[in-house]
């Protein structure tokens, strides 16, 4: 469950990323995501809106590829999972959520 994978981090995502803290916060499973080399004054808020508008339908897609047990028990509970995305300065650069809804229509395509 939970309390297992929390034990196994931080888990490095991919060469700049790094999942350093998952919760569950009210409906949410919120993942805690910090990334290497960039800060958020890197970037305009128009950019960093666009990041999170293309990231989440790649994630989601992603996720209902994988077919995680943990990942589909929280969404048949119906929580949403919430990304957090920090960058090497400890600031919020963007953040987006994936409710269940939209996880069982990726599952369909």
């Amino acid at each position: 469950g939970l309390r297992q994978v929390q034990s196994e981090l931080p888990v490095k995502i991919n060469e700049n990323s790094t999942l350093t803290d998952i919760s569950k916060v009210g409906g949410n499973i919120v993942y805690t995501v910090y990334i290497q080399g960039v800060k958020r004054s890197d970037y305009t808020s128009d950019m960093l809106a666009e990041f999170a508008a293309t990231e989440e339908p790649d994630v989601t897609k992603n996720l209902a590829l994988q077919n995680d047990g943990l990942i589909n028990a929280c969404f048949e509970l119906g929580y949403n999972l919430r990304y957090l995305i920090y960058g090497a300065d400890s600031e919020l650069m963007y953040e987006y959520t994936i409710t269940p809804e939209e996880y069982n229509a990726a599952k369909q395509r």
